[in-house]
């Protein structure tokens, strides 16, 4: 009897044990490293977990698809890298109808990419290998989509601008959920110092989470302070070319942490880049499109999160016919955005009336 129960607990242990090791890989976290853009069979996992270290994971040795390298030929003004989880099709399709589609703004060439990475699922991967084809405009990285795989992914697309895009002025980071005004950045960008930029809205004085159950919890282990330097919201920030190079030397020597905008952040600091704070950067739904009658926010804004594929529509949509007819309703409003939990500054901004192409400045 007591054989019995003995063998029932080491089959119990036994199944116990694999099932937690195949929610774990299942889960998504952690890196696959393959070469070459195919799986490879028994290729070693990481735990992506706070432990990512140069000597853990050798971003060299993390290939990738693309099906054309020349997106950087000529002098690029903006290049935007849109970190897109692969099942983001819609999401993607919609970027490319809308924002995506202008190639120039006032003689500047801008050039938008989207970086995903793999799946173990050989139909959607087939689905992704036909979609970048078609629109030659992703790059796929060869290790597992995850959330806390985005530092890596962001890491990867600043090595590969690096590698592929030296005549490129400046790297807008954004994601797939976020609107982007490209004419009223690029207008804005034209007036912006060449080197050492790192423009967005910052977060300043923000809490190491140690709260096991928040989505963004950081051990006293993987990152000992009490709070995080500022940083660059990542849902849409601005680099100058020179700080790619800068940032990939560096990253390799810290502790490298899931956060992508924090760590980000981090690497700025050690570099000693003095952050650029722009309030049109809008992560936090401070800008309510549809009650503004004249649609002057819309104009006025650079970037806007938690726009999903049918709004991007909707967007686009308002925002040239805005465009259309800049004089109909000038804007002559004021704007004062309220101090959250997000560290976002208190202050007003006065529009004034819009100027050639429907713009807004500051005054």
């Amino acid at each position: 009897m007591s054989q019995t129960r003995t063998g029932l607990v080491i089959f119990v242990v036994f199944v116990t044990a694999n099932l937690a090791f195949l929610i774990f890989v299942t889960s998504g976290n952690y890196v696959r490293l393959s070469k070459g853009g195919k799986a490879k069979r028994g290729g070693h996992y990481f735990a992506n977990i706070n432990y990512l270290s140069g000597k853990s994971v050798n971003i060299d040795a993390i290939g990738h698809d693309t099906a054309n390298e020349n997106h950087c030929d000529g002098d690029v003004f903006l290049f935007t890298m849109v970190t897109s989880s692969n099942v983001n099709y819609q999401q993607r399709r919609a970027i490319r109808e809308t924002w995506a589609s202008e190639k120039s703004v006032d003689g500047k060439t801008v050039a938008t990419v989207f970086l995903v990475a793999r799946r173990p699922d050989s139909e959607l991967m087939k689905t992704i290998e036909a979609e970048s084809k078609a629109y030659r405009d992703i790059i796929v990285f060869d290790f597992h989509e995850s959330y806390l795989n985005l530092t890596l992914k962001t890491l990867l697309g600043f090595k590969w601008i690096s590698e592929h895009c030296r005549n490129v002025r400046y790297i807008l980071k954004t994601d797939d959920d976020v609107f982007v005004n490209y004419q009223a950045l690029i207008r804005d960008l034209v007036r912006r110092p060449r080197e050492n930029l790192a423009l967005g809205q910052i977060l300043n004085n923000i809490m190491v989470p140690r709260d096991h159950k928040n989505k963004w919890y950081t051990s006293v282990k993987d990152y000992p302070n009490h709070s995080y330097p500022p940083y660059l919201v990542g849902t849409g920030y601005i680099l100058s070319r020179d700080l790619l190079d800068k940032i990939g030397k560096l990253a390799l020597s810290l502790q490298f942490l899931n956060w992508e905008d924090v760590f980000v952040g981090i690497c700025l600091h050690h570099l000693g880049v003095k952050l650029t704070n722009d309030k049109r950067f809008d992560h936090s739904h401070v800008f309510d499109f549809y009650s503004d009658k004249d649609k002057c926010l819309l104009n006025y804004t650079f970037t806007s999160h938690n726009v999903f594929f049918r709004r991007q529509l909707e967007l686009w949509r308002l925002l040239f016919r805005r465009r259309q007819y800049p004089r109909r309703n000038p804007c002559e409003v004021s704007l004062c955005l309220k101090p959250n939990s997000t560290g976002l500054d208190d202050g007003c901004m006065q529009f004034k009336p819009e100027e050639a192409g429907g713009l807004l400045d500051i005054k």
